[in-house]
């Protein structure tokens, strides 16, 4: 069929007639999306600090308290880690070499989002404890429009972006990967 997404249940039988807990899995039917051209991109991803509370990675938005470059994906250094109730957000774009099955990896406590080519892929929003959640992607060639919101609640904030593809073994997203304009 023609359907955009499948579900596939799916059990383990051993010789002896024990069978497994069904399993169920649903795959989605992705789109290849294509990569851009900058005509001038500049290194590292544009940041927003904001100074207030959220409960919503996603509710991000307003003027922010500070703003910046940073050339990865971690806390800006004169940020207090041990201070509660704060976004950030990241913009900027991300380099992709050759079209292929991404797979990236969103580690936050608390909420956090990804979006690439204002997709959401990775939704990891709502107060949390550290987790990490994955989401899969098909990149073309080119420049891919990247943003990154994240939310600190109370506790120890984190926040750590991977990725990996054929070829590419999991690690943290590249710093060489990571553009502005």
């Amino acid at each position: 069929s023609l359907a955009a997404n499948k579900k596939v249940i799916a059990k383990t039988f051993l010789k002896n007639g024990k069978e497994s807990k069904a399993l169920t899995g649903v795959f989605e039917k992705t789109m290849l999306l294509p990569g851009v051209k900058l005509p001038n991109p500049q290194k590292g991803l544009q940041y927003n600090y904001y100074d207030q509370q959220f409960s919503s990675a996603k509710a991000i938005a307003d003027k922010p308290t500070k703003s910046g470059i940073s050339d990865s994906i971690v806390f800006p250094k004169w940020i207090d880690l041990k201070k509660e109730w704060f976004g950030l957000e990241y913009n900027g774009y991300i380099k992709i070499d050759k079209e292929e099955l991404y797979t990236f990896y969103l580690n936050a406590d608390d909420g956090a989002a990804l979006y690439i080519d204002d997709v959401l892929i990775i939704d990891n929003d709502g107060y949390h404890y550290a987790q990490e959640k994955v989401g899969n992607v098909g990149l073309g060639e080119g420049y891919h429009s990247l943003r990154l919101v994240y939310f600190e609640g109370k506790y120890t904030p984190v926040l750590e972006v991977k990725i990996m593809c054929q070829g590419l073994k999991k690690q943290a997203l590249p710093s060489n990967m990571l553009w502005h304009n």
